[in-house]
Parts: structure tokens; C-alpha cells; sequence
């Protein structure tokens, strides 16, 4: 089962796979593009061992391919340890000194 098409098709999306499409949305507004021009496919496998995403990012002047698999928490299979711990170093740098290089 799966959607493919624009983001701005995240509400049907929402409806069919509520836990799945904050990577997309995320995404559209990280980006600046927005949801118009960001392309989404959202698919369901329920024989899948891990939850992955792949993000495909391309312009005139190059591209980015990205992909990460998140093993499932054992206390709570519908996330991963990977999540928590993303919310773990957000709310870190939240009191960070900002640094450039």
C-alpha cells in the first residue's frame, strides 16, 4: 500500500499513514520549497524489519541521495530508539552556543 505524488497530497496521506508522514512534511518545510513543489511516496510494508526512509534532493547545480534504517524499539515497535534519542539532541541544542565553522 503506498501514495505517490506531490506532498501536498499529505492529507490523504495523514488519514492512511498518520505515524508515517513527519519525515515528509518536514521535509517540504525544511527545504523552502514547500509542499507544492516536494514530492512524496509514503509506503507500507508490514513484513518490513525496519522503518527506513530515502530522501532524493536534486537542483540544477547537483544532487543528494540519503537513506536510513531505524531498527524498531522493543519497548514501543511503532518507533525507535533512533527517535528518541533525535528528540534527546534537539532539546540539547536548543541551549547551545551557536558555532560556525
Amino acid at each position: 500500500t503506498g501514495i505517490d505524488g506531490s506532498a501536498k497530497m499529505l492529507q490523504e496521506a495523514a488519514k492512511k499513514f498518520p505515524a508515517n508522514v513527519n519525515v515528509g512534511v518536514s521535509l517540504a518545510l525544511a527545504s523552502g520549497i514547500g509542499f507544492e513543489n516536494t514530492m512524496i511516496e509514503v509506503w507500507a510494508d508490514p513484513n518490513a524489519a525496519t522503518n527506513s526512509h530515502e530522501i532524493f534532493v536534486g537542483g540544477k547545480h547537483g544532487k543528494l541521495q540519503s537513506r536510513i534504517e531505524n531498527i524498531p524499539d522493543p519497548a514501543n515497535p511503532k518507533s525507535s530508539i533512533q527517535a528518541a534519542l533525535s528528540i534527546l539532541a534537539a532539546l540539547e541544542k536548543r541551549h547551545a552556543k551557536l558555532t560556525i565553522y
